[in-house]
């Protein structure tokens, strides 16, 4: 494959957003650590699934493209 200006775009964001996804559970973990609110810790769990997923995509798209 070869490496172009876009594949680099997609790895930046994909790590970005990666980051990003886990800065915001880290907020989320505090403010329910904050409250002890049932709304919380769901809104913890739902992103931290998609976070898992965010990372698995990140992981296999860098794994494609380098290897």
């Amino acid at each position: 494959m070869e490496i172009t200006i876009y594949t680099w775009y997609f790895l930046f964001t994909s790590l970005m957003i990666s980051l990003a996804l886990l800065a915001f559970i880290v907020v989320l973990i505090r403010h329910y650590i904050r409250t002890k609110s049932l709304g919380t810790i769901l809104l913890v769990l739902t992103y931290s699934l998609i976070t898992f997923a965010e990372i698995s995509n990140t992981i296999g798209l860098w794994y494609y493209v380098f290897v």
